[in-house]
């Protein structure tokens, strides 16, 4: 889009795709955005003007994986990241301290290279910068010290304690973040570990209550009396909080979740009247139970479940199976985007970045000596 991203022009250039790729609109069963306002203005939002054009239900829902990031801000703990963020930018932004510092690390025989620059752009970027950073706090306050810096905020046993919780549940966040990440992954799998994780918190937090570390790497090797593990509960009541309330949306899908992922465990009085007699049925077929242990959900449902003796269960699943739990893809594209379009090439047209970028995403690897062969150098041979 080269003009202006209102959210008319948007669905107007989403219309306009449908009867490109001869999509019909009513299967279209759900959106996923970022949550700018262009996209859900509560009047003039894309998703209000896609649904007042539109003569059926849709499910909009915002990005498990950017949702799970600005649950994450919760545990900013601005007192530490400023004090890292604010040495390590010392450190390496000036050429001469990077310079000197890596000359000490190498003297110390130190197991790490080099501090790691934190960015907010990058979602994983926090939790490998406090690692590092905590791996070599001696030779940071050393260093510092030979500089004739302040190291009293990295030698003080509460800011310590507090980046050892830090580093231990940015990298639980992390790993979540990983898990959120990826190619055909199933909105339920999505919500699935989310709901995982808050379950994670609530026992960390019974624990940390406790003075129970066992589950906390960093905060363990630290003295247990000099904690205040009230504080740490606080935190990690209030990330609960933020969890539940981001993602009150799929709470709400969620019987529909566990009937499309899970159909042998779910009660039939507790979906909707049109399922219940063919989940019966299907509850009570010994063969397509054992199936479904052994295949994956995609096969179970393609090739053992019929349509014409589960018919609503199957359009449940296609619809669910079609749904996008994250923008995933469209950032891939975008970072792919980033790299072909750059501004040494000014002379890109609209055509040319698109088929670019086709064939940047796409699947098909190109056989390059099959082609090569098929072209002759020399043509006057």
């Amino acid at each position: 889009m080269k003009d202006t991203t209102r959210g008319e022009d948007i669905l107007s250039d989403v219309k306009k795709t449908f009867v490109k790729f001869e999509l019909p609109e009513k299967k279209l069963c759900g959106v996923t955005t970022d949550r700018a306002s262009a996209l859900t203005g509560k009047n003039i939002g894309f998703i209000a003007l896609l649904k007042k054009s539109i003569n059926h239900e849709i499910i909009s829902y915002h990005c498990i994986i950017h949702q799970e990031q600005l649950c994450a801000k919760v545990l900013e703990m601005k007192n530490v990241m400023e004090l890292v963020i604010h040495t390590v930018n010392f450190i390496r932004s000036r050429g001469l301290n990077h310079r000197q510092f890596k000359q000490l690390l190498e003297g110390c025989g130190s197991e790490a290279e080099d501090v790691i620059y934190f960015s907010q752009v990058r979602w994983l970027s926090r939790a490998a910068t406090l690692k590092r950073f905590c791996i070599l706090l001696p030779e940071i306050v050393l260093f510092l010290k030979i500089k004739g810096k302040d190291t009293s905020l990295l030698e003080n046993i509460d800011c310590l304690n507090d980046l050892a919780f830090l580093i231990d549940m940015t990298q639980m966040l992390m790993e979540l973040s990983l898990k959120l990440q990826g190619k055909d992954q199933l909105i339920s799998k999505l919500f699935e570990n989310v709901e995982t994780f808050v379950l994670k918190l609530k026992l960390l937090k019974q624990q940390l209550s406790s003075k129970v570390l066992v589950h906390f790497k960093a905060l363990s090797e630290r003295n247990i009396n000099t904690i205040d593990s009230e504080r740490y509960c606080t935190l990690i009541l209030k990330s609960i909080d933020e969890f539940d309330t981001r993602f009150s949306d799929f709470k709400k899908e969620k019987n529909e979740l566990d009937l499309f992922a899970h159909p042998f465990s779910i009660k039939a009085e507790t979906v909707r009247n049109e399922f219940q007699m063919e989940l019966i049925e299907l509850q009570n077929n010994k063969d397509l139970k054992e199936v479904y242990k052994e295949v994956e959900l995609l096969e179970f449902y393609k090739k053992y479940m019929s349509i014409e003796v589960f018919p609503h269960l199957c359009r449940h699943a296609i619809k669910y199976f079609s749904l996008f739990g994250s923008t995933y893809n469209c950032e891939q594209l975008f970072s792919k985007m980033k790299h072909v379009k750059t501004e040494q090439r000014n002379r890109l047209t609209g055509e040319h970045l698109t088929n670019t970028l086709r064939i940047a995403s796409s699947n098909i690897k190109a056989d390059i000596d099959h082609l090569c062969k098929k072209k002759q150098c020399q043509v006057s041979h």
